[in-house]
């Protein structure tokens, strides 16, 4: 069975982290000091802090695969539905030469989002 270490020890732990990089360093140190702690222990006390301190991730909704935002906004996506709105509309070309967008954006807006073409 696993023992839980005194909040004492743990303290010490993360203390010594903050001046020594090297968690053999820590368990060195601790045992000059005559505190007998595993490697693993330290290991998982330094984990478990810097868990803590890591703020929880806000999800972010225009995200593709790669985690990369995705150019297709709502944004872009009004904006070509307003170009295209009109009796003689311009062509993809044009639209990504207003909007300073790739041929292939505009293309993929049209289809995927506006359902043209």
């Amino acid at each position: 069975m696993v023992h839980k270490i005194s909040s004492e020890i743990r303290g010490r732990i993360l203390e010594l982290y903050r001046f020594l990089p090297s968690t053999r360093k820590i368990q060195k140190n601790l045992a000059e000091k005559g505190i007998s702690v595993s490697y693993g222990t330290i290991l998982r006390v330094i984990k478990s802090e810097e868990e803590e301190d890591i703020p929880l991730k806000k999800e972010v909704k225009n995200v593709n695969k790669r985690k990369l935002p995705f150019i297709r906004s709502d944004n872009l996506i009004k904006k070509i539905a307003k170009a295209i709105d009109t009796p003689n509309p311009p062509t993809q070309r044009e639209i990504s030469c207003k909007l300073r967008f790739s041929t292939g954006t505009v293309l993929r807006v049209l289809k995927e989002n506006l359902g043209l073409t």
